[in-house]
């Protein structure tokens, strides 16, 4: 797990190092976590993210050399408080919204400015500075800040001045009316922006030389001295050419000169604009430190994420204040002082998003943010891949202790097709599924199908009936492919993302929720042999999702799609948060499988009952090459789990049985169990049962013993209505059922002392 880039700890760190790039895009990026809708935390958050950017922006607006960049950045400003200004709105944060609309539109002005600094025509320059005048204005009509407000009035006289200058000049003699009337201006505007006393030192001495015939002594005195008055309220930095031009007027002065020739106004404008662009100055430099303060974080928390464990950890706990309050997102984690104490570690911490913000507010009232970014990295062949694991609540009410799974190990066919493995279906196969659907309505909490078992075409009709009998279904799993790209919308949850072009080829377990409005999914991880991108082959596209489903209170369900199970660290992060994980796979050879759930029982990491649910199909495989499409493989679904010492070894007999039949198997989990061996004997951990499933076509096709009265004589008992009669109809042919069905041969060995519906249970199937 990793801290995303909005972390204003490592953000600060990168920008102290001069890479205020960096840090902006880490801002921005950190913008896609807050989603609608928001709350009071998350929207605190978003705002502050914003101003950063802003600020960042802005840093490097000031810090650029070249006029073009420096216009570019100072645009960036403007389009980012454009683009948020409807959230301040809407979220009512007029102080944070007055803070970016006075950097964004100050930005705006700034960029005008530096384009009437750009223009050589004065009529064009009028336009800009007319465009100046008017955002000034905009600003300072919602300014609360007296002393702000009647510095930009300030500002907006003096580019009104400069306006009335440009528009001076453009007569073939500068227009003496206008130029008066901008000195009244610039007069307004002097007292409190000093460059404004500049233009009017200077047009003040101009106006004089053109209006007077005579210069005496006393007035050349006086005019001197409003120049040099000008020239000490020149920036410190200033370019010499305006100082120089500045000299030709003293120089006229020198020499008693009355007449200013008019490329003297024109030079002398062109000079002054130079100094527009430190026109906001003192207004930039009131905003940076509204912003400073509004950013200073009164304490710097480092928040570090791994094995479901949030730690936070405090460098000077000493400036926490009072009652410290932490949330990730809005669930509430802490909220208590902190005291003494220098790390918090919150336990259990289960993700249901990618990102999130985690909060913290103490005393001050002021928000310190870190976010998170809560994915693993896990090693595949084409290096590493981020995978999320996250969790989804589907609560329901607890009717029983007992937990209901039906396992599906049923027969199909694989082929490959380009790299997407795909299942063989038609009217038969879909009626098989629907016949297993009903038959376990009423006796099932949770389905589970093997991978590649269930085709996209069908999710619609899974959909209808888990709604319809409130049934959770892990629906196999299938590969995104293009032809139903487009279609996903309408079935599948787009909390993360609408499925698109980078999904194609991913292997996904569609699991479908009651009530829930769409179909959720998990995505598998790691590549099996037949799924590897070998030669010209692309193969599966590695999936980045991995869903944890909370079932009820007291069931917790994680879904590892084949291979994934394999792994060390994708296996060990769902067990810790799981209690029962399904594993969906078509897999030739699963004992590895068995063995590796076995040591997980043997060896647990915590306390508390754990059930592995391996559902494996039957089934052929084409591929072209080296899988000819006839080898029959897979087979052995089971149940592993937590277990008493007694029912430890009756379940290492079994282990040896590998049932290649098509079945489903009913497990009611006992979810109140916990495995003190030796004083629990009165408990059960688990109830099973089987449910043979037979094709009628495949009955007759096979080369068994009496096809046809197998068949006649599962209609039989399904209709035996007599407990002596059924007794009698499976001793007679008991030769029979073990030759066509081991597994119900198995089924039907005792059925000593038991009534009539008990008899009926131990011989039911599945007649398709």
């Amino acid at each position: 797990m990793r801290l995303i880039s909005a972390d204003a700890t490592d953000n600060t760190a990168i920008i102290e190092m001069g890479r205020i790039d960096e840090a902006r895009e880490r801002y921005e990026q950190s913008l896609d976590i807050y989603t609608e809708p928001m709350q009071y935390v998350t929207i605190q958050t978003k705002s502050m993210t914003i101003i950063n950017i802003v600020q960042l922006i802005s840093r490097s607006a000031e810090e650029e050399t070249n006029r073009v960049k420096k216009q570019e950045y100072f645009r960036e400003v403007y389009a980012v408080y454009n683009r948020h200004k409807a959230f301040f709105t809407r979220y009512d944060l007029e102080y944070e919204h007055q803070l970016v609309r006075e950097v964004g539109l100050g930005a705006h002005i700034r960029y005008l400015m530096l384009n009437a600094e750009a223009e050589t025509d004065a009529g064009k320059r009028t336009d800009e500075y007319a465009k100046c005048v008017q955002e000034v204005r905009k600003i300072t009509e919602t300014e609360g800040d007296e002393r702000l407000r009647e510095l930009l009035l300030s500002v907006m006289h003096y580019f009104e001045g400069r306006r009335l200058i440009n528009e001076a000049i453009k007569f073939e003699l500068p227009d003496k009316e206008l130029t008066e009337q901008a000195v009244e201006e610039f007069k307004r505007a002097k007292d409190r922006y000093k460059h404004a006393n500049v233009c009017y030192c200077i047009y003040t001495v101009l106006l004089e030389l053109e209006s007077a015939e005579v210069l005496d002594d006393a007035a050349v005195t006086r005019l001197k001295g409003l120049l040099h008055t000008a020239i000490d309220s020149l920036p410190e930095k200033m370019d010499e050419t305006i100082k120089s031009a500045f000299g030709e007027i003293e120089l006229l002065l020198e020499v008693g000169c009355v007449k200013v020739d008019p490329d003297m106004f024109i030079k002398l404008n062109r000079c002054i604009t130079k100094i527009d662009y430190y026109a906001l100055g003192a207004y930039f430099t009131h905003v940076s430190e509204k912003i400073a303060s509004y950013l200073k974080e009164p304490f710097r928390p480092e928040v570090d994420y791994s094995d479901w464990t949030l730690k936070i950890t405090f460098p000077e706990p000493e400036k926490v204040t009072d009652k410290l309050a932490i949330k990730a997102g809005d669930n509430v984690l802490f909220s208590e002082p902190l005291g003494i104490r220098d790390t918090i570690h919150i336990e259990k911490h289960i993700p249901r998003v990618k990102r999130e913000v985690v909060t913290f507010t103490d005393g001050t009232g002021k928000t310190v943010t870190r976010p998170i970014d809560y994915s693993d990295e896990v090693k595949c062949d084409d290096g590493y891949v981020d995978v999320y694991t996250l969790e989804h609540d589907c609560r329901r009410g607890i009717a029983s202790n007992y937990f209901n799974i039906a396992i599906v190990q049923l027969k199909y066919h694989l082929y490959k097709e380009g790299s997407a493995i795909k299942v063989r279906h038609d009217d038969q196969y879909l009626n098989k599924i629907g016949s297993i659907l009903d038959a376990v309505k009423e006796e099932a909490d949770l389905i589970v199908f093997p991978e590649f078992s269930i085709p996209f075409d069908y999710l619609s009709e899974f959909k209808r009936y888990s709604d319809a009998n409130g049934i959770v279904i892990v629906a196999g799993s299938h590969y995104v492919i293009d032809a139903n790209l487009g279609k996903y919308g309408d079935l599948f949850d787009s909390e993360f993302g609408e499925f698109g072009e980078k999904d194609l080829l991913k292997n996904i377990a569609p699991v479908i929720i009651p009530s829930s409005k769409k179909i959720l999914h998990t995505e598998k991880v790691l590549a099996a042999k037949v799924e590897r991108p070998l030669f010209f082959e692309e193969g599966m596209m590695p999936g980045n999702l991995n869903r944890i489903f909370k079932l009820r209170d007291d069931v917790t369900c994680g879904v590892m799609i084949c291979f994934d199970f394999l792994n060390d660290d994708l296996r060990k992060r769902i067990t810790d948060a799981c209690n029962i994980i399904v594993v969906p796979q078509s897999n030739p050879e699963p004992r590895r499988f068995y063995g590796v759930g076995k040591m997980e029982i043997d060896n647990p990491r915590g306390a508390g009952n754990k059930a592995y649910i391996m559902a494996s199909g039957i089934f052929t495989f084409y591929d072209g090459e080296t899988n000819d499409g006839k080898t029959i493989s897979g087979g052995g679904s089971r149940v592993i789990q937590t277990l008493d010492k007694d029912s430890h070894k009756k379940q290492e007999k079994r282990e040896e049985m590998k049932i290649t039949e098509q079945f489903v198997l009913l497990s009611s989990l006992n979810m109140n169990f916990f495995a003190a061996r030796d004083t629990q004997q009165a408990q059960t951990p688990i109830r099973e049962k089987f449910i043979p499933i037979f094709e009628e076509e495949e009955i007759i096709r096979s080369k068994k013993n009496k096809p046809h009265d197998f068949l006649v004589l599962l209609k039989t008992i399904e209709s035996c209505e007599d407990r002596g009669e059924l007794k009698e109809l499976i001793e007679d042919n008991e030769s029979l059922i073990q030759a066509h069905s081991p597994l119900m041969h198995a089924n039907t060995k005792n059925l000593e002392n038991m009534w009539l519906d008990k008899l009926k249970n131990k011989c039911r199937a599945i007649v398709v």
